[in-house]
């Protein structure tokens, strides 16, 4: 793990940390890792804010940050996974639930499957731990055994996470660098070029970012509006960009008030979660009482949506056999991921013929 992280950090278009920030979080990801460990670790980042990852026998599932909760009802529909009167009658049903448990309640109607929610949560996990990785993390606590129910993705190896992080940052910014020279693409400001597009670009996702823009919104709003990590918005608008169905106007200048993205976690600069140099806050953060490992398997689960009473931005103590469970359901995901891809080759493949 140090050997990778380190490596990555020599990387020019990668994740930088200081010396300070590395030892902090390298000395946490590592013991989780080394003593597969089951519980949370809570990143304290210079802003105050904080960050939070779950872990399964050493391996993350889950990853959530101050200040976010992923609109994972939105991201359906912007995927035409669900329509807009689907998404009606679960935010009529659950006026105040959380954006993924409507999402469960879609997968427990038959609306969507398992393997598409699951990629779906494996982006929004994937984008919340690379946020936390380039955060100047100033502190870390564990607290073994608390978990969550919140959105959740296949158990990964803490280094295969790393190494897709670099990876992901890399793509964001060649994506980026065909569109616009501003440091931060979520402050960008785009228009669309006519009202309809092309036979080629009518997959859903194109026509929702497309719809989403009307020259005023910053990209980060029209991609939390959609759904949408900052990854998956930069990629789509860069397509549309060189196809000339969308123009760059102007920069709205960078804010970091609103967390709408996973991706600006590390720049978000809005109400403050405590003072850094607080050891109170560091307390705080151990809100749910540590469970004995051994109380896991004694627990009872509780992970359907019509019985679970999810809070918004609330964690939840599950039992092994829930995540088990979980690991076992999401597994099929992976097909679904590979469905994508191909999509986007293939979209690549005909941006470079046109």
């Amino acid at each position: 793990m140090l050997k990778v992280l380190n490596r990555r950090r020599a990387r020019k278009s990668e994740v930088q940390l200081t010396d300070v920030d590395s030892r902090v979080l390298l000395r946490a990801l590592e013991d989780i890792q080394a003593t597969t460990a089951t519980g949370r670790l809570t990143l304290l980042a210079v802003t105050g804010h904080r960050a939070h990852l779950y872990a399964f026998e050493g391996e993350i599932y889950a990853a959530e940050l101050d200040g976010y909760q992923p609109q994972v009802d939105l991201r359906l529909r912007s995927g035409a996974l669900i329509d807009s009167a689907q998404l009606l009658e679960l935010m009529t049903m659950e006026p105040l639930s959380s954006p993924a448990l409507r999402a469960r309640l879609a997968a427990a109607r038959e609306w969507v499957s398992i393997e598409q929610l699951g990629s779906i949560h494996h982006e929004f996990v994937l984008a919340a731990f690379g946020a936390a990785l380039e955060a100047r993390v100033v502190s870390t606590v564990f607290s073994e055994g608390t978990a969550t129910g919140e959105v959740c993705a296949i158990p990964t190896p803490i280094d295969v996470l790393v190494e897709a992080v670099a990876i992901r940052r890399a793509r964001i910014e060649e994506d980026w660098s065909h569109v616009h020279g501003s440091s931060f693409a979520e402050d960008c400001i785009l228009s669309p070029v006519g009202s309809q597009l092309p036979e080629d670009c009518q997959l859903p996702e194109f026509l929702a970012i497309h719809q989403g823009f009307d020259g005023e919104k910053p990209l980060s709003r029209v991609a939390f509006e959609c759904g949408y990590t900052l990854a998956e918005a930069v990629h789509l608008v860069s397509a549309l960009v060189v196809r000339g169905l969308l123009e760059v106007l102007d920069s709205a200048g960078e804010s970091t008030t609103e967390l709408l993205t996973p991706e600006t976690f590390p720049r978000f600069s809005g109400a403050r979660g405590g003072d850094v140099n607080d050891e109170a806050a560091m307390v705080e953060l151990t809100d749910q009482a540590p469970i004995d490992p051994a109380e896991l398997s004694a627990m009872s689960e509780a992970d359907s949506p019509d019985a679970q009473d999810v809070d918004q931005g609330r964690t939840h103590d599950v039992d092994a056999a829930f995540i088990e469970a979980l690991r076992e359901e999401l597994l099929q995901a992976e097909s679904r991921v590979q469905s994508i891809r191909a999509q986007l080759e293939q979209i690549d493949t005909v941006l470079a013929d046109a």
